[in-house]
């Protein structure tokens, strides 16, 4: 069965998507981590109030928070309400937020 001109391009580019050079890939995926890193990390550091940990730590804390919150999605079993790269954010999110309680709760208080 042959298929129209349309379709079949979209199938010609999917593969060629899929059988991109895997050290390609990797350089994506490892900047993807990046940018929900930065994002979930500045948006937890404006959501639980602070200073925030500079650029550098709000993305190790976005990354950390990400790792976090899908062991907690998965933990309580909660499906993430958001599909993509905005659900990904959604719950590195979360996770950076509980981490930055976590911190907050263990970090000993200033006396003045």
């Amino acid at each position: 069965m042959r298929q129209c001109g349309s379709a079949a391009v979209r199938q010609n580019q999917a593969t060629n998507v899929l059988l991109r050079d895997p050290e390609e890939r990797g350089a994506v995926d490892i900047l993807t981590w990046i940018i929900v890193g930065l994002v979930a990390g500045l948006l937890a550091s404006y959501a639980i109030g602070g200073i925030g940990y500079g650029l550098l730590g709000d993305i190790v804390v976005g990354m950390v928070g990400a790792v976090l919150g899908s062991w907690l999605f998965q933990a309580l079993h909660i499906r993430n309400p958001i599909s993509g790269i905005l659900g990904t954010i959604f719950v590195a999110f979360i996770g950076a937020c509980v981490l930055l309680l976590i911190l907050r709760a263990l970090r000993p208080r200033r006396v003045l």
